[in-house]
């Protein structure tokens, strides 16, 4: 018996070309380490909470406090970072933090009306906290 071995040159170019893909799309999953989740809460002279804050961060805004004075950051990556809230007839306040590869990191900020003077910054770190 005389068997010829046929090559089916389409069905190994669509496979290279599948695994290939796959191969190159896998390199772009980036693991979610070194992340971490900053919750910010603004209050005033009087300890309430600051609804409406312009928040940034590192220059950039990133939106406004809640009705608690709250604003939550997620997936921030570790190293340096300028926190800025700034709310019309209240003043502004600011934090320079150093975020290191933990779960969530609270930030308490107090506008002051006070010029001159930089208001109190609270810190409390709470792993696994939402």
């Amino acid at each position: 018996m005389n068997y010829q071995r046929s090559f089916n040159y389409g069905k190994f170019f669509l496979t290279t070309v599948f695994l290939l893909t796959l191969a190159f799309l896998s390199s772009l999953v980036v693991p979610a380490s070194g992340e971490t989740d900053l919750h910010i809460s603004i209050i005033n002279a009087d300890d309430n909470p600051v609804k409406n804050a312009q928040v940034f961060l590192d220059g950039s805004p990133v939106g406004y406090t809640e009705y608690d004075g709250s604003k939550l950051l997620e997936g921030l990556d570790s190293g340096k970072h300028l926190v800025v809230a700034k709310k019309q007839g209240l003043g502004r306040t600011s934090a320079n933090l150093y975020l290191s590869d933990e779960d969530s990191l609270h930030l308490r900020l107090k506008i002051s009306e006070t010029m001159g003077v930089p208001p109190p910054v609270q810190f409390g770190f709470h792993p696994g906290d939402p």
